[in-house]
């Protein structure tokens, strides 16, 4: 990424190194706005100068910042596709390798059983207008059991399970077109028991 004056380096990291970090991209332009005071104390710097540099020093944290966190989204959506289906050009293995140990933690489960059971819930509720893509509401009732079971799965932590599953899980979560927004309730129902059976595996994927 470039920015103004010397303000100028790689700040997202590569994928061969994992996914990106939003924290650690921001940290060389941190590191100039932290000097700044410094060079203008000591002289090296005008105040006007020193302004002008802590200026760019932010602007290109923000972009720094905002693009690392698209380049994370993307990537991880790009691992997930890769890991629940095999298709699609595979990922750097360290991305993979860290996408996976993420699909398998505490905090990735708890938040996609969350999100199942909030789909739950607003499926029994009159809908309302909303620029989210919405729910099968009918589709969603229909399989209630089978969802409340996959949430259930993903709660219970200290049961391993495969990447594999909980890659499925996200899938039909976040792509908008998945059947949980409107394919059928066939389809939904199909997702659901095949992403079941590789939650039960609990193999590593």
């Amino acid at each position: 990424m470039r920015s103004h004056g010397f303000l100028h380096t790689e700040t997202v990291a590569r994928p061969e190194h994992g996914l990106p970090r939003p924290g650690r991209a921001v940290l060389p332009y941190a590191a100039v706005l932290a000097a700044a005071p410094a060079f203008v104390g000591g002289h090296a710097l005008s105040l006007r100068a020193g302004a002008v540099t802590a200026g760019s020093a932010l602007a290109a944290a923000a972009g720094a910042w905002t693009w690392s966190i698209v380049a994370r989204a993307q990537l991880r959506d790009r691992a997930d596709r890769f890991i629940a289906t095999g298709a699609g050009e595979a990922p750097a293995a360290a991305v993979l390798a860290e996408r996976r140990a993420e699909l398998v933690g505490r905090k990735e489960r708890r938040m996609l059983a969350a999100t199942l059971r909030r789909a739950v819930a607003s499926a029994e509720k009159p809908p309302v207008r909303s620029a989210r893509v919405p729910l099968d509401a009918a589709a969603v009732r229909a399989e209630r059991a089978q969802i409340e079971r996959l949430a259930a799965a993903l709660s219970a932590t200290d049961v391993p399970i495969s990447a594999r599953g909980v890659a499925r899980t996200s899938l039909l979560i976040t792509d908008a077109m998945s059947p949980l927004y409107g394919r059928g309730g066939d389809e939904l129902h199909r997702r659901l028991v095949q992403t079941l059976f590789e939650l039960d595996e609990g193999l590593p994927s």
